[in-house]
């Protein structure tokens, strides 16, 4: 794994995921090989990342090696390296993944309306959380989110991706919401349909 990912650092071919897969592996040397490369082979410069440079993938990816979720949560102060903190929480759904993410995304949580974009990845981490069976504390803090994104959800693909996010928080009284709403096409209604059957199904 190491090896491979020295020979395409070398040619200048590093993806993201080739930095990613080495948090499978965790270890101190894994931190001192990402950043060595990333200083080596200037990654705050590569041409292909010029919003998320790999230096950034780096530094989370060698952080999460020594200080595991506890560190990677703290990066996530940093407003650019937030979206990425989230990415990469993601990969890894575990229970300290999703307390992590919820930690971050503290401000959301009391206020779904501060940052409405930054709101919706917390949502679509939700959903992919649920998906991997992943359940947080305080199921009723992440619906009372939820419900006020809801309420400020824009165009059908924002509306939807709240929709997908409440199927595994929702209550009766989230069924009362999702139907209030028009109807959308067909791609997300099946959130909606979705969101209702798993809420039902589970109360």
């Amino acid at each position: 794994m190491t090896t491979t990912l020295i020979t395409k650092a070398q040619k200048g071919l590093v993806e993201v995921e080739d930095i990613t897969r080495l948090a499978k592996k965790p270890s101190s040397r894994n931190a001192e090989l990402l950043r060595d490369l990333a200083a080596k082979h200037d990654w705050k410069q590569h041409p292909c990342f010029p919003e998320a440079p790999l230096a950034t993938w780096a530094e989370i990816v060698a952080t999460y090696c020594v200080d595991g979720f506890d560190g990677v949560a703290l990066l996530a102060d940093d407003q650019v390296k937030r979206p990425l903190v989230f990415g990469f929480l993601e990969d890894i759904p575990s229970d300290q993944s999703l307390a992590a993410t919820l930690r971050i995304a503290a401000l959301e949580l009391s206020s779904a309306t501060a940052n409405r974009e930054m709101s919706l990845k917390v949502a679509s981490a939700l959903n992919i959380f649920g998906l991997s069976k992943v359940k947080p504390q305080g199921v009723e803090a992440v619906r009372d989110f939820l419900h006020k994104l809801l309420s400020v959800a824009g165009d059908e693909s924002e509306i939807g991706t709240v929709f997908w996010a409440l199927r595994w928080y929702g209550d009766e009284q989230t069924i009362d919401l999702i139907r209030e709403f028009p109807a959308m096409s067909d791609h997300w209604e099946s959130a909606r349909r979705a969101a209702i059957r798993a809420i039902k199904k589970r109360n």
